[in-house]
């Protein structure tokens, strides 16, 4: 169910041979399958006193020379997702390209060298790397936000960067999200490519221990809560103790933008209060069946990944408001998925 199983696999059948389902949740488990049932309770119906400042303030970090579009949909899709404010710093340049594309959104332009400062300050989320670069400007960024005290999401450059200045993770205390496909985590690991494909699982654990490591040792040091998410078919997550696996999806999201719309709805669900296990689960399944809705209709060659944000928030507010799967519109179709 991940890797080139899906490739050599026909159909899966589980016959449950009449156990009752109490009993198979007494059962240790080395993983266990996403479905949306196990979201239940996650996120609650919004207060009608609610305001903005109750879901959070995640601030996206990206856009060089380039590249705005990676930083502008990580943001449309975290304003899609319910985060109640949301700001992006990136170059001057692509401020009104921002402005136009999503107007709620705050812009603010971040000079070579000057970093983050105050920006940094009294925001719920940081979400890094759609779009940053590989140059010194990028890596002033990654070096402010890892210094942050709020939960951060790693994505693209700023796991290349880390790759090349792991000192960065150092002292870290607060929680972090690492969101790379194999090429990145064949970077941050020092596994090549066909050891992780060949057993993504065991270089999931490994990794993950690594990165644990790279924070700090000893008695004194409060390791940082990390989450890790190993993108490509079957997507995989570990936390350190749990393992999940996401098998939705389809070959159609083997297209630039898939991981800045995934970075932006991590970030979304991790200031509306998720741990980052929790968020990076339910975000992943929310990506991957909603590119699946998309492509039952429309076929998998030419998939957008902003054509994901829209789906991704129904499906989002199904199952805040409609947490049981049968009420769903087509529910027997997404019953059939799961």
């Amino acid at each position: 169910m991940t890797g080139l199983g899906p490739e050599y696999c026909g159909e899966l059948v589980f016959n449950d041979l009449g156990v009752p389902e109490p009993v198979y949740q007494t059962v240790p488990a080395d993983c266990r399958r996403i479905t949306p049932e196990q979201f239940r309770g996650w996120l609650s119906p919004r207060s009608r006193a609610a305001h903005k400042g109750d879901f959070g303030h995640v601030l996206l970090i990206g856009g060089n020379h380039g590249m705005p579009g990676a930083i502008m949909m990580a943001a449309e899709s975290t304003l899609y997702c319910g985060a109640g404010r949301v700001t992006v710093a990136t170059r001057k340049r692509h401020l009104a390209a921002l402005a136009v594309r999503c107007p709620e959104v705050m812009g603010v332009s971040v000079k070579h060298g000057s970093g983050l400062g105050a920006l940094a300050e009294g925001k719920s989320v940081m979400v890094i790397g759609p779009g940053l670069g590989r140059d010194d400007w990028g890596l002033q960024l990654l070096k402010d936000a890892l210094a942050a005290e709020c939960p951060v999401v790693l994505d693209a450059d700023a796991l290349n960067l880390l790759s090349d200045h792991p000192q960065l993770l150092n002292g870290r205390k607060s929680p972090i999200i690492f969101t790379p496909h194999p090429g990145e985590l064949a970077r941050l690991s020092g596994l090549d490519i066909p050891t992780i494909q060949n057993n993504r699982f065991a270089a999931l654990v490994d990794s993950h221990r690594q990165l644990t490591a790279l924070t700090g040792e000893g008695a004194a040091h409060r390791q940082p809560e990390i989450a890790l998410l190993l993108k490509g078919a079957g997507t995989l997550l570990f936390d350190g103790q749990n393992t999940a696996l996401c098998s939705e999806g389809n070959p159609g999201m083997a297209v630039a933008g898939m991981g800045d719309v995934l970075s932006g709805v991590i970030g979304a669900l991790l200031a509306q209060g998720l741990t980052p296990f929790r968020a990076a689960q339910m975000a992943a399944w929310l990506h991957a069946s909603a590119a699946d809705e998309v492509v039952a209709g429309q076929g998998e060659t030419g998939l957008r990944a902003t054509e994901l944000i829209p789906v991704i928030r129904q499906r989002l507010n199904f199952i805040i408001d409609k947490p049981d799967i049968g009420n769903w519109p087509c529910g027997k179709a997404y019953a059939r998925q799961i």
